[in-house]
């Protein structure tokens, strides 16, 4: 189990790599991983009352108050029915942390922890999508594209600009996501491989495109090639990231390449 604690607002990053895309596929994956997954794994579901804000606020606060709630005997068991025997003895301090949650979000709904055998489908989206991800409490969102890249790509990456802020509400049919869109070049364009949750990863010429793309992605598409024409602009990354260690180092490799550095399409 991890206890990542996300933003409440989610911020989705996605990569247009310049010149070329990456392109991940996850279609066979989410089955393949849910078969293997639902043999040995306990998995915390909450399901919050609706799909508002409200609801699903309050729903990550739950979350979070049970994830710090489980004991060592859970995260250190060596099997899954060790960890479930372990769950099950810790269901009521489970419990009262749920409600203590609450509580403290003055809330009059209640909340009922059980532990039972359930076996969840992967969601298919059926298609191809851009490498992205979601930005961790605390984290850059520059930082997150190229921990995001590098988990699902393998690709060490560095960032030229912002391409684009996408945040349509129908865009993502999970729930409302804003993507903040970097363009950048990779280290070491040989290196790709797929990881985290792309079955596969694979370069792709961005003038033809496999189908059906995921979400919105063909219109961010169609925006990165715009800039690689040259009618479109990249916004900076920002000030603040360029002065910690990763924007240092963004910055170096930049300034050792042919185009010192510009974020000029042919770069």
């Amino acid at each position: 189990m991890t206890s990542h604690t996300r933003r409440v607002l989610e911020l989705g990053v996605g990569l247009g790599l310049a010149l070329t895309l990456v392109l991940t596929a996850l279609a066979d994956w989410h089955q393949r991983t849910a078969a293997r997954v639902r043999a040995d794994t306990i998995r915390l579901h909450i399901l919050a009352n609706s799909d508002t804000w409200d609801d699903q606020l309050l729903k990550l606060q739950v979350r979070d108050a049970v994830l710090a709630a489980i004991p060592e005997a859970v995260t250190r068991a060596d099997t899954p029915q060790q960890a479930a025997a372990a769950l099950q003895t810790a269901l009521p301090a489970l419990q009262n942390a749920a409600d203590n949650a609450l509580h403290r979000a003055h809330s009059a709904q209640t909340a009922r922890l059980r532990l039972e055998r359930f076996a969840f489908a992967a969601r298919d989206y059926g298609g191809f999508a851009l490498p992205g991800g979601f930005v961790d409490e605390g984290e850059y969102v520059e930082n997150a594209a190229i921990r995001e890249m590098r988990e699902e790509t393998a690709l060490s990456v560095c960032l030229l600009g912002v391409l684009g802020v996408y945040s349509r509400p129908d865009r993502d049919p999970r729930r409302h996501t804003m993507t903040v869109v970097f363009a950048g070049v990779p280290r070491d364009p040989g290196a790709l491989q797929a990881g985290d949750d792309a079955g596969s990863a694979f370069w792709c010429d961005p003038e033809n495109l496999p189908s059906p793309m995921c979400f919105d992605h063909p219109g961010i598409i169609t925006d990165f090639l715009a800039w690689r024409r040259g009618t479109r602009s990249l916004a900076p990354v920002s000030t603040d990231w360029l002065k910690t260690p990763e924007g240092s180092a963004n910055t170096a490799f930049l300034e050792t390449r042919a185009c010192g550095g510009t974020s000029r399409p042919d770069c």
